[in-house]
């Protein structure tokens, strides 16, 4: 019965799934681009054990593939890490050209 007990105690805890949202980026001229978790994120151990949470996401410049890596996702539980790389869901798309011209001439 303890042992049973105990085994019904333990588990996996998956905190971040795959393609989950993880992160937005706020465009300069204008909209979002999501940032989603590249795999699930599951830890195990005792259920009900304190997680700790964190995203982390670099800047990103220029031409940006969708699925490339820009952080990482990491769940640690009762000193257990894992971790997912954190990509964008879709291609970041160019500047439009107004917007640019008004970078270049200062009309910000």
């Amino acid at each position: 019965p303890l042992l049973q007990s105990a085994e019904k105690s333990f588990g996996d805890t998956t905190t971040v799934h795959a393609g989950e949202e993880v992160g937005t980026y706020t465009l300069p001229w204008g909209g979002d681009i999501v940032a989603v978790s590249k795999q699930d994120v599951t830890t195990f151990g005792w259920l009900g054990t304190p997680l700790n949470a964190q995203v982390h996401l670099r800047p990103v410049k220029g031409q940006v593939a969708a699925g490339q890596q820009v952080g990482s996702v990491n769940t640690s539980q009762a000193g257990q890490t894992v971790s997912s790389a954190a990509t964008l869901s879709r291609i970041l798309p160019t500047p439009p050209w107004r917007w640019r011209l008004k970078q270049v001439v200062g009309l910000h």
